[in-house]
């Protein structure tokens, strides 16, 4: 039997830490795991950038595709996983449990986390993105794990890109900014229920080609096989 080693689970708590501060889904995170454990022979970068690639023929948590990048961002940074798929499985699966924890511990995971985080200086202009919003208050990420806290201006919508000026910090992911203006606006993404046969089948967009298509619907399979899975255990 396989047991985590002092080494990997250094790597998990540490991208644990990542994640959390990146509000990436532990779900995101488990479906990683249990596409490794189906596939056993297959490369993990080359799945997170098959993911990334889905664009939007689903969403995933709050950030939708910004939470794929911010996974991939992630966990390419490890440049060796273990050549035996167990391990990489159960650095993952641990990953996945591990994230809840550190979303509800965010100074723990500031410092467990090896993320190169910005100085922030208050009346400094950033570039960043609208990652939440709750009513007249959004949260806009400018630099991985670092999410400022502002009122809510010009009507953004989550993946809107933003100039904003930080106004107060308290440390490095605790601190308050004003939207300036609003640079780009996102394309709105439609999301569609898993029993729709459109989200089932979803045809090819243009611009992706024969093979990122093929590889997607690939992936779309496999996550079916987990949502009826999981329907049929009742969770």
């Amino acid at each position: 039997m396989i047991e985590m080693t002092n080494q990997m689970w250094v790597a998990a708590h540490t991208l644990a830490a990542d994640l959390a501060l990146n509000q990436v889904s532990k779900n995101l995170v488990q479906q990683a795991a249990d596409y490794i454990q189906r596939n056993p022979q297959a490369i993990l970068s080359e799945y997170l950038e098959r993911l990334e690639c889905l664009g939007d023929y689903f969403t995933a948590g709050k950030g939708g595709q910004l939470e794929r990048m911010d996974l991939h961002r992630a966990l390419d940074r490890v440049k060796k996983w273990p050549q035996d798929p167990q391990k990489t499985r159960m650095i993952l699966g641990w990953m996945a449990r591990l994230v809840e924890y550190y979303a509800h511990r965010p100074e723990e995971a500031m410092k467990r986390s090896e993320i190169p985080f910005l100085r922030l200086r208050p009346g400094e202009q950033l570039d960043g993105v609208v990652r939440e919003r709750q009513k007249d208050i959004v949260w806009v990420t400018v630099g991985p794990g670092q999410r400022g806290h502002a009122a809510r201006r010009f009507d953004v919508e989550i993946g809107d890109q933003v100039r904003v000026v930080v106004k107060s910090v308290a440390n490095p992911i605790q601190f308050d900014v004003d939207i300036d203006s609003v640079t780009q606006r996102c394309t709105p993404v439609v999301e569609q229920p898993r029993s729709s046969p459109q989200a089932q089948q979803p045809s090819q967009s243009p611009g992706v080609d024969d093979e990122t298509s093929r590889r997607a619907e690939e992936i779309l399979a496999g996550f079916r096989k987990i949502w009826a899975q999981e329907e049929k255990d009742g969770k």
